[in-house]
């Protein structure tokens, strides 16, 4: 799973209230009713596939077509372009990154060659949102540093926040620290020039992890307080369980545990309150942390259960969302075939009717013609006699068709099925080790003092040196088999280096995130951060970064 809330990236797609949302729909949809096909129905279509962008993917699919259809029709390029950008948005959305990235192309050699500038801004931003989906950042970079050059001092202020915010989040993704804390800068100026609370916010957290990831608490933290006022005057829920966590990591990272687990439990309560499940598992690891280092092993092991209870509960919804996606286009491609089956009988029937007409015609016309009437009248039915045959032939290509596409729909579905079988045996899994680990804490729980404490903490740590560590020691001896002499080269360049720090670099050498390093060490992700900016100061690589220098390492080998 990509790193989230990390730097927040926008897409330029506009957040609505249900029931704002809602009305606007309503509306649209009444308005598509009157409407002749016209160019107006093509902007009604337009805006009704992005209002259920995130909602109805069929019906999203359903007006995209239906525009493009009709702006073909009416050789109007405008809506040619927002057709095909407006499909590169439903794929985008699905994670059906090529298809999207096909269409919003289409749309952008249409934009650029009649100099539709907006559609253009808009196809591209597509095309970067789905490099930086694809982790490909630097192509992503590109492409918003090539708009802000073209269109910097004509689009709205509100536009070049969003570009000026995403292009920050491309350098720190790239690790360009100080390049991501200057444009990060300049979206927080642009947020207060149009005296938006919101992205003010939005902009002070993406600088204050930006400062973290520079290993500077102080200022990362002093950014976050004003940001927390101004999150609370605006009665910004998300925002604020976001923010207490990001102090409470801070407090953490400085040895303060207490002002860290007032922090945090502040945001686990806002994100419990407001069904932020994502954040509230955050916060939970972070939580489970501060106890163990306050050496209170009761709360540790709670804190531990819920947060291991809460993160199944995400998977399982997610599980239900992929089933119900499926349900969704089994009933799409069902509804489909059959406006199909239905304009074909129509096509049918108006090639009956045009053949009685003209038969009539012939009839009244002239007398004279009988006979020649009589012969072209035997050959029609001859001909329909075979037309009958093959569209009996073609009913049975489609039913057999039709069949073969319900098969495969329910193998996905066994598919996924099967998959849901699979981490439900990894749950009961999970929950022996649970036991089991419950079993040794009844066996020291009246010896909880020094000594037993000492005997909990080694408990706890067998807990974690479950099937995951044994996957890593794995890792980490073929790694060293492959790659032999790497770490008898690094040790020889830099024999101060700890275990730890070893580990490291070989967690960096294989591309690995530091969201992935986190989930594999049982660390924070900030922690991840300051520990790589400390062994880049130990390893000195100059103006190379760090996967760069462990890699001249490895191949020189």
């Amino acid at each position: 799973m990509r790193i989230k809330i990390l730097h927040t990236f926008v897409i330029l797609l506009v957040t609505l209230s249900l029931a704002g949302q809602q009305r606007t729909i309503d509306s649209l949809e009444a308005l598509l009713s009157q409407s002749g096909r016209d160019t107006n129905r093509i902007e009604i279509l337009n805006q009704l596939s992005y209002y259920y962008l995130y909602s109805d993917s069929a019906k999203v699919k359903s007006f995209d077509r239906q525009s493009l259809e009709l702006s073909k029709e009416l050789k109007y390029d405008r809506g040619i372009a927002l057709s095909y950008v407006s499909m590169g948005n439903t794929y985008f959305s699905l994670a059906e990154y090529d298809k999207a990235l096909e269409y919003y192309y289409l749309g952008l050699e249409i934009a650029r060659k009649n100099q539709f500038n907006k559609i253009i801004l808009g196809s591209q931003n597509g095309i970067a949102c789905i490099y930086y989906a694809e982790d490909e950042m630097e192509k992503a970079k590109q492409i918003y540093l090539q708009q802000l050059d073209a269109f910097g001092q004509v689009i709205d202020k509100s536009t070049l926040f969003d570009y000026t915010n995403n292009l920050a989040a491309c350098y720190a993704r790239l690790n360009s620290l100080d390049s991501a804390l200057y444009y990060y800068d300049r979206a927080l100026k642009l947020a207060g020039e149009i005296k938006s609370p919101e992205k003010m916010i939005l902009a002070n957290i993406n600088l204050s992890k930006t400062y973290m990831r520079k290993d500077d608490p102080a200022t990362a933290l002093s950014i976050l307080e004003p940001a927390l006022t101004l999150a609370r005057e605006r009665d910004k829920s998300h925002y604020i369980a976001l923010i207490n966590l990001q102090i409470s990591e801070i407090y953490y990272s400085l040895g303060d545990y207490q002002k860290a687990l007032q922090y945090c439990q502040t945001s686990l309560y806002v994100s419990s309150e407001n069904n932020y499940p994502e954040v509230r598992l955050s916060g939970l690891k972070v939580l489970a942390d501060i106890y163990l280092q306050m050496n209170d092993p009761e709360k540790v092991f709670n804190t531990f259960s819920s947060y291991i209870s809460l993160k199944d509960s995400i998977s399982n919804d997610q599980k239900d969302r992929i089933i119900a996606e499926l349900n969704t286009r089994y009933e799409t491609a069902k509804k489909e075939d059959a406006i199909l089956k239905l304009n074909e009988n129509l096509q049918n029937k108006r090639k009956m009717l045009f053949l009685v007409i003209s038969l009539s015609v012939f009839l009244v016309a002239t007398l004279s013609m009988v006979l020649v009437i009589l012969n072209l009248r035997r050959k029609n039915l001859a001909r329909e006699k075979i037309l009958k045959q093959q569209e009996k032939q073609i009913l049975e290509q489609e039913l057999e068709l039709k069949i073969n596409i319900e098969k495969e729909l329910q193998r996905e579905l066994e598919n996924k099925k099967n998959e849901i079988k699979n981490n439900l045996l990894s749950l009961i899994k999970l929950k022996m080790q649970r036991e089991s680990l419950m079993e040794d804490f009844e066996k020291i729980k009246d010896h909880l003092k020094p000594d037993g404490i000492q005997i909990f903490k080694s408990i706890s740590m067998h807990h974690k040196i479950d099937s995951i560590q044994m996957k890593i020691s794995e890792f980490e001896t073929n790694f060293e088999e492959i790659n032999k002499g790497f770490y008898e080269k690094l040790l020889s360049l830099h024999p101060d280096l700890t275990a730890n720090e070893k580990k490291l670099c070989t967690y960096i050498t294989m591309g690995m995130s530091a969201a992935e390093i986190s989930e594999l060490t049982f660390q924070s992700e900030n922690s991840i951060y300051v520990s790589r900016n400390r062994l880049k100061k130990k390893l000195n690589p100059g103006e190379l970064s760090l996967e760069e220098y462990l890699s001249r390492i490895l191949s020189s080998l």
